[in-house]
């Protein structure tokens, strides 16, 4: 067991092993109490991943990728259809209840079309591949569970006992339903739905559980806590009583329960431990659980041609993932051999393409400036915070963030989860997930950082879930970026779309000199950033500014531009460092508590990223890198035609010697110096 241990006085906090507190299982067997399901609403459209992109089951000894977990069933298929002749059908059926699931269905649909094939697949996910998988952790331990777990082993239950019994893709879409509007008794609403979707795909027909001549299934949770137990008792039991699995075609993989162990207080045992090694060993091996079966069933030769073998997959556990984003770095990060962090001097002063488990640097903000970067932000995160009911605990958003050192987290969140783990929470990216609780979305691994608690300093400070090829072009942003250092509050901005001729890198915007809630204190530091400016109207200061350095900056517009953030702890603005505030430039608000993001009051955020429309990227880029500005981009374009002609250098030489309009240099003077920059920019605007 491994224990982590807080201040003496604090509590000891440990992570659910090979000791597990009394259970009672929520599955509710027989009962004449079950109600159909509304099935109004489809499941949503499916969300494919980006080539970029790899999720992850967490196993008692590290992770499975979705694409090697997908690439493993379909060598168990050609095993066995290799061993055992015959044109039988070989059906796979998964449900994965993890977080960030999504990727895995994904990646089934993929493998029905590589070699070797899966030839038949049908797969439903708790989620999109970057959404979380929430669950209910209130009352009595025994009542905890996953809310898609729950619900489709509810529905499945409930399902077998009607006529015609529910395929599998109506199951899903039934524990779908119930879960929107808690509209079955036994399923109660899950208040995060509206940030977690579940998915659904197949290449197969729309069958159910009760058909197959042999039926098989694979029980795995690699590293659970008490309700991924609960999750796998009750759709045991549905299995065995309600759909007549036999017990011998049932292969459970729990925690690091060995072969023959006994799971305390569930009245079953572990058939081997749930670690990478046996999972693939189960699926694709001679000697596997999948092979074994399929063989005692052939009888040692060929399978009739009418037959059919479905396996049956469930996953309830936690999730990962590793995808291209950028980050900053604190001061003492160490870095894996062979990235940029472990190479340069000052990590702490650069943004870093992170993914693939190294990282490269990416960006300068201001190398003349010696500071550390503290937060920043593409500038398109659209801050949907404002909606009264996206505020609620119960509703929160795709919002991802990092902690910093010192950090524990709740009881039972992922954060605490990582200090049990022994590695550095600082170092990881985690999800919310409702509920007072957090995920790990994206180790430290993952992004090339060392995170080995007590040994080395792997700290994110910054973050933005895009990649360098969405954000940069040969080395240099190919749209505004934002940012903030260590010891100040103000916001710098790079500003490719500023026109040709004037300073590219400029603040953008200061709370004491842009304005601040009246009778709040000014911040010290901005340690976390979300900024959501927006490009559709009012753009720009105009170029007729009566103040030539301001002409052409990006403006912070009161009411419709928003910022959230949050301080470091201690901070004169606020004394909490996890507590994530909205600034319209009319009001402040608080949005989320730390206990909202799963986090302890002494917890401190220290980057920070939300989900809009689309993962990782919250406008197209495509509109971004080529918007229309309500303002042609050229200084010297006087009369705002689009065009610089005989008219504006007349409009010059008008100006001649003062320091008006026509001192496109803001040197105060127009002379030869901004001559030049008008014939520069001569003919049309871009």
């Amino acid at each position: 067991m491994q224990f982590a241990t807080r201040n003496a006085g604090c509590r000891t906090s440990r992570r659910l092993g090979r000791a597990i507190v009394l259970l009672t299982s929520i599955a509710t067997l027989g009962s004449a109490s079950f109600a159909a399901a509304r099935a109004d609403v489809e499941i949503p459209d499916f969300a494919y991943k980006t080539s970029t992109w790899k999720t992850a089951l967490v196993t008692h000894d590290g992770l499975v990728w979705d694409k090697e977990f997908a690439g493993w069933v379909a060598e168990g298929e050609k095993g066995a259809r290799e061993s055992f002749p015959g044109s039988w059908d070989f059906l796979v059926r998964c449900t994965f209840a993890h977080c960030f699931s999504g990727g895995f269905v994904h990646e089934l649909e993929a493998a029905s079309t590589a070699t070797p094939p899966i030839s038949n697949f049908a797969a439903n996910s708790a989620c999109k591949y970057f959404e979380t998988a929430s669950a209910s952790e209130t009352g009595a331990q025994a009542s905890w569970f996953s809310w898609y777990a729950h619900a489709f082993k509810d529905r499945a239950q409930y399902g077998a006992q009607v006529e015609p019994v529910w395929s599998f893709k109506e199951i899903a879409k039934r524990a779908y339903n119930a879960m929107i509007d808690g509209g079955v008794s036994a399923i109660p609403k899950n208040p995060n739905i509206a940030f977690e979707h579940v998915q659904h795909l197949s290449n197969g027909a729309d069958d159910n559980l009760t058909t197959g001549h042999l039926r098989i299934a694979i029980l795995f949770a690699g590293d659970p806590e008490r309700r991924h137990i609960n999750n796998m008792d009750a759709i045991r039991k549905v299995l065995v009583n309600t759909y007549q699995f036999e017990e011998q075609n049932i292969w459970i993989m729990c925690g690091g329960y060995e072969a023959g162990e006994a799971v305390p207080n569930v009245g079953w045992k572990s058939n081997a431990p749930a670690t990478r090694a046996e999972l693939r060993k189960a699926l694709m091996f001679v000697d596997g659980f999948v092979y074994s079966a399929v063989s005692v069933f052939a009888n040692g030769g060929a399978i009739d041609d009418d037959k059919i073998v479905k396996l049956f997959i469930w996953t309830t556990d936690h999730g990962s993932a590793d995808a291209p984003i950028l980050i900053g770095v604190g001061p003492g990060s160490v870095g894996v051999d062979g990235s940029a962090v472990a190479a340069v001097a000052n990590p702490e002063r650069l943004l870093f393409d992170a993914g693939g488990e190294t990282n490269k640097a990416a960006y300068a903000f201001n190398p003349n400036d010696p500071k550390a970067i503290n937060s920043f932000s593409t500038g398109f995160e659209e801050v949907y915070f404002s909606t009264p009911a996206m505020q609620a605990p119960t509703g929160i958003p795709n919002l991802y963030f990092s902690v910093d050192h010192g950090s524990w987290g709740l009881e039972d969140s992922d954060v605490e989860r990582t200090l049990d783990d022994f590695r550095e929470p600082a170092g990881q990216i985690y999800a919310v997930a409702g509920n007072e609780d957090n995920r790990e979305f994206i180790r430290a691994k993952a992004m090339g950082l060392v995170d080995t608690l007590y040994e080395a300093n792997a700290d994110v400070t910054a973050l933005s879930m895009s990649s360098a090829a969405e954000v940069f072009n040969a080395g240099v942003p190919n749209h505004p970026i934002f940012w903030t250092v260590v010891g100040s509050p103000d916001i710098w901005v790079w500003d490719k779309w500023r026109p040709n001729g004037m300073q590219k890198l400029y603040k953008f915007w200061s709370p004491a000199t842009d304005g601040w809630q009246p009778g709040a204190n000014l911040p010290g530091n901005i340690d976390a950033l979300g900024l959501y400016v927006n490009t559709d109207e009012d753009l720009r200061v105009p170029m007729n500014h009566p103040m030539p350095a301001l002409r052409g900056r990006l403006k912070f517009k009161k009411g419709i531009d928003a910022m959230v953030f949050s301080v470091p702890k201690g901070d004169a603005f606020n004394a909490s460092g996890c507590t994530i505030f909205r600034w319209n430039g009319n009001a402040m608000e608080s949005i989320y508590s730390c206990n909202d993001l799963g986090l302890d009051d002494g917890d401190e955020v220290d980057a920070l990223h939300a989900f809009v429309r689309n993962p990782f990227r919250t406008r197209s880029y495509g509109d971004i890198n080529d918007p229309v500005p309500p303002q042609c981009q050229c200084a010297a374009d006087f009369n705002q035609d689009c065009v610089v002609d005989g008219n504006d250098l007349g409009t010059l030489l008008g100006g001649w010697g003062s320091s008006g309009p026509t001192d496109l240099t803001g040197d105060g003077i127009t002379n030869g110096a901004d001559l030049g920059t008008l014939l520069g920019e001569w003919g049309p605007c871009n």
